[in-house]
């Protein structure tokens, strides 16, 4: 289980970006309640979405990663693991997340704290948990897709500090990619282990 991060974040911009970024994160569930999620702003590839990561044996296979949906379960062939490797980096959906959103799960129970336009200038304020730490490249990444400044003041389970943010982040492509390699080796020094 991981430590839970508690996230608030304040985030601005002019009326129709913050309506464009609200519209592609408000959400229905099955049973017709509206949800919000962070993630909907950059969403997990399709192609990434079935599978699961574990130790699993099928039909006689020992296999680590494995599509999971209305046809059953079945191993990942190893041309398949290259082909996603070549395209983001890595075929395993939860080191997409670090990846892509900084962190194991993106946003959790999300909540609209406030919303407020002055001078034609909307803020809203939401309240959610991530796993770990916040879900920076996901807060640079909605920042830049729909031209908003945001602050994040967090506090990570048994942590003392409380820290604050602001994005977007300079130099973010080159704190990114040494986020990304950094996590890489590490997954790599795992599985040699292993």
């Amino acid at each position: 289980m991981p430590n839970i991060c508690r996230n608030s974040v304040e985030i601005t911009g002019d009326t129709k970006d913050i309506t464009k970024f609200l519209n592609t994160i408000t959400k229905k569930d099955d049973n017709g309640e509206y949800y919000y999620s962070f993630t909907e702003a950059s969403p997990m590839p399709k192609e990434l979405q079935n599978l699961h990561q574990g130790l699993r044996t099928i039909d006689g296979v020992r296999c680590n990663v494995w599509y999971e949906d209305d046809d059953g379960a079945r191993p990942m062939l190893d041309i398949t693991k290259d082909e996603l490797i070549d395209k983001y980096g890595t075929y395993e959906p939860i080191s997409w997340q670090y990846d892509y959103w900084g962190t194991k799960w993106g946003d959790m129970s999300t909540q609209l704290v406030s919303d407020t336009t002055i001078d034609g200038k909307r803020t809203v304020q939401f309240w959610f948990e991530s796993a770990w730490g916040q879900p920076f490249i996901l807060l640079h990444d909605i920042c830049t897709k729909f031209s908003l400044t945001m602050k994040n003041t967090y506090d990570i389970e048994f942590e003392e500090e409380l820290k604050t943010d602001t994005y977007p982040i300079e130099n973010a492509e080159e704190m990114f990619n040494e986020y990304r390699n950094s996590m890489r080796d590490m997954r790599s020094s795992v599985r040699d282990v292993v």
